[in-house]
């Protein structure tokens, strides 16, 4: 038997009567279907700098107690000193030892997996230990933190519960916050961290309720002051604004720029007279990890006020950081347009369900039910931390993205905002019925994309005008996509088309269900089905362009055959660019034997 909560005989049927347990295994599944087919991404050997940093330093304080990465440069690249060779471009150095240039919290929760690697005489295993990093202190952690959040907001009646599970859905299989999740990287951690800390910080918009199955409307005023929002309750007044800040203190301890959102929300506290009260607790929960930061800068840097960015040891890092304020200087149009609609590095590209969400934010921002500081927030935080991000030097974050990496900090608040405006009925059905099949479009389109990507090669080729269709979906036609945890069960391809099966059947579901009530699903369906074509060709179209484009399309590929381990494939590619780069020059082909490089 479903279990719900119709409330007495006669009363409208509110988000706790949507059935819970059909929608828990919705989110059930999605976990199975990210954490069971999380792709082993490289072979021995090959260490992406940015995770691999983070690991070192994990290594380093396990094995040695000491913050100098030199030895796991010693033994993993043996002789790198004597030929000169920075093993690692993003490492920062201090008198002659390579340290952790990033926020130092993911290396300190590593330090204990990586003690036990250690002690097992498994230290030298870098895939492996890797993987269980990214297994144990991300993909899980991200998936119980949206479990959590949503039980939180079901149970208080904030969201529509069938728009919440598809906005969830869209975020999780439709978005590069799946290909996040794969890595040990901290943006899909943060996103979830800093999506609690605002809502413990400012208190939780006050409660909805649905007008009709998969429907909600703000509670009147009248019906707000007869009953008080959680914000309000009388049990422990200062405990969720001091969880608030110590969530989003550890939040910067994961990654620097987050610090956006502290400012922002204390921003938004001090301009609500009725969050005034909330201040001093927020700020006495982000004492903690504030003292815990200066008093690593000034253990590992020097100073309190000695941050890792200051002492990068790559030169073209030391370039981005010098640039403005650490490397934030001015808008460029050419950013912006590459962070939201370029085929390289835009979010709509890759998740065009965001347009609806970042639509939906001035929406939110009206909503009566919600208080001052939410109606503040929620445009500050979205837009602003967008912005913020265009006007970084580094935008495009190198190799390691798919989609805009710095920009899947947000997704799990757009999420929240899509699932609060889509729920809202504001919306005239006309309009509902349209962005339903808009977002089964772009959960489509994004599904195909993200999924893929997450399969092929994560850390997506810079300098190109279409990565995935230029390099990525060649790559996967040739070799197929990486192997998995399950590929010892089955082959590699059949755990990529589960996936994709997964994905789009995930989607359907709890698409069907944010329909359910309101519109026919089928029409709709339809629709979905041909915006996703659309979406595809025109998302195909992009090619680079200019004398060297087709030369750097090869170069690129090879490069990914060459990090996935297949080195026939990749010794094929240097043949046809030799090939080109003669006939560019009018000299002969080069033998049928390639030159090695």
């Amino acid at each position: 038997m479903e279990e719900t909560d119709a409330g007495p005989p006669g009363a409208p049927r509110t988000s706790a009567s949507y059935p819970r347990r059909t929608s828990a295994v919705i989110l059930a599944l999605v976990g199975v279907l990210v954490v069971s087919a999380l792709p082993l991404r490289y072979p021995d050997g090959v260490h992406m700098a940015t995770e691999a940093i983070r690991v070192y330093a994990a290594m380093a304080l396990a094995e040695t107690g000491q913050t100098c990465v030199n030895p796991l440069f010693d033994r993993f690249y043996p002789g790198w000193e004597q030929a000169g060779f920075l093993p690692n471009i993003d490492a920062a150095v201090r008198d002659g030892c390579y340290l952790l240039d990033k926020a130092p919290l993911m290396s300190w929760l590593a330090v204990p997996v990586a003690w036990v690697f250690a002690t097992a005489g498994a230290g030298e295993h870098y895939p492996a230990l890797t993987l269980t990093l990214v297994l144990l202190l991300v993909t899980l952690p991200v998936l119980l933190g949206l479990l959590i959040l949503r039980r939180v907001v079901l149970a208080r009646g904030l969201l529509s519960a069938p728009s919440l599970d598809l906005s969830l859905v869209l975020l999780l299989v439709a978005s590069p916050f799946l290909a996040n999740m794969g890595l040990f990287l901290s943006h899909a951690l943060v996103g979830v961290v800093v999506l609690t800390g605002l809502g413990l910080s400012l208190g939780w918009p006050r409660r909805m309720r649905d007008a009709e199955p998969g429907a909600a409307r703000p509670v009147a005023e009248s019906e707000v002051r007869k009953t008080p929002g959680p914000a309000e309750t009388p049990s422990g007044p200062w405990r969720a604004p001091f969880l608030g800040g110590l969530a989003l203190g550890c939040a910067v301890l994961l990654e620097y720029p987050s610090a956006f959102f502290v400012v922002a929300t204390g921003l938004a506290l001090l301009a609500d007279p009725e969050g005034r009260r909330r201040v001093l607790p927020w700020i006495a929960g982000g004492i903690g990890p504030l003292i815990a930061l200066l008093v690593w800068n000034t253990l590992v840097f020097g100073g309190p006020l000695e941050l890792s960015y200051a002492h990068k040891a790559h030169t073209p890092h030391q370039e981005i950081i010098a640039e403005g304020f650490f490397g934030l200087s001015a808008l460029r149009p050419e950013v912006l347009w590459g962070l939201t609609f370029g085929a390289s590095r835009g979010l709509f590209f890759h998740a065009p369900w965001a347009i609806v969400a970042f639509a939906m934010v001035l929406h939110v921002a009206r909503d009566p039910a919600a208080t001052l500081r939410w109606r503040i927030a929620i445009p500050l935080t979205v837009v602003g931390y967008a912005l913020m991000i265009a006007t970084f030097t580094d935008w495009e974050a190198g190799q390691v993205s798919v989609g805009p990496r710095h920009l899947v900090v947000l997704l799990p608040l757009l999420a929240f905002v899509l699932a609060r405006g889509l729920g809202s009925a504001a919306l005239p059905r006309g309009l509902h019925a349209a962005v339903l099949a808009f977002l089964l479009a772009a959960g489509l389109h994004g599904a195909l994309l993200n999924v893929t990507a997450a399969n092929v090669f994560a850390h997506m080729p810079d300098g190109l005008a279409n990565p995935i269709f230029e390099v990525i979906v060649p790559v996967l036609l040739e070799a197929g996509p990486n192997p998995t945890v399950l590929g010892g069960w089955f082959p590699p391809a059949l755990g990529h088309a589960l996936q994709l099966v997964l994905a789009i059947g995930l989607l359907l579901l709890a698409w069907t269900r944010a329909c359910a009530g309101r519109h026919a699903a089928g029409p709709l369906a339809g629709l979905g089905v041909v915006g996703a074509i659309l979406l595809l060709a025109l998302a195909v179209t992009p090619q680079s362009s200019g004398p060297d484009a087709e030369i750097s399309v090869l170069r690129h590929r090879q490069q990914i055959h060459d990090l996935r381990g297949h080195p026939e494939l990749a010794t094929e590619y240097r043949r046809l660019i030799q090939i080109r780069r003669a006939e560019r020059e009018g000299r002969p082909n080069p033998p049928t034997r390639p030159v090695q490089e």
